[in-house]
């Protein structure tokens, strides 16, 4: 006979939190964009916070979010509110994130996120675009650089409308994942 489970805290709780990954996902991106394309306005210190807004501020409240949910403690949850308060991740970070937020996602909003093939496809695009951002430095062409770089922002995106996709099908079809 297992030990008694404790109750699944509803995920509502827990919005608060992923919405202050989001405005920092956001604001990185934007900053990004800014970066990339000069005509973008944008303030210089979202420019400049580009890459502690993406690590720090969205990626590590992510993690720690998820990490504080597989806690099942209420302590937990201090990590991803401190990062959410602060700010060499693009390839490697960023693809484990894609390979692990079907079992993230399901764990921090109690939505399943099947994994299907088409998931494959951001992070090929992603994997092309650190291709050809390391190319551009590397050719010193600055065209180059910024294309890598607006492929690593589309491959976001589109990693994000694929998951919003099976998410839709996978509560649809009553897939319990």
């Amino acid at each position: 006979m297992s030990p008694p489970r404790a109750r699944p805290r509803p995920a509502a709780g827990r919005l608060p939190i992923l919405s202050g990954a989001a405005v920092a996902l956001l604001a990185g991106l934007y900053g990004g964009l800014a970066l990339l394309l000069p005509g973008v306005p944008a303030p210089p210190s979202v420019s400049r916070e580009h890459g502690p807004l993406m690590a720090l501020g969205f990626l590590g409240t992510l993690l720690c979010l998820e990490r504080a949910v597989a806690l099942r403690r209420r302590w937990g949850y201090a990590a991803p509110v401190l990062s959410a308060l602060g700010a060499l991740f693009l390839g490697f970070v960023m693809s484990m994130v894609f390979g692990h937020a079907p079992v993230i996602l399901p764990a921090v909003l109690r939505v399943g996120l099947p994994y299907r093939p088409v998931l494959y496809a951001p992070l090929a695009l992603l994997h092309a675009a650190v291709a050809v951002h390391v190319a551009g430095d590397l050719a010193a062409a600055d065209a180059v650089r910024t294309a890598g770089g607006l492929l690593a922002e589309i491959s976001l995106l589109v990693f994000v409308g694929c998951a919003a996709m099976l998410a839709r099908r996978a509560r649809w079809e009553g897939d319990p994942r």
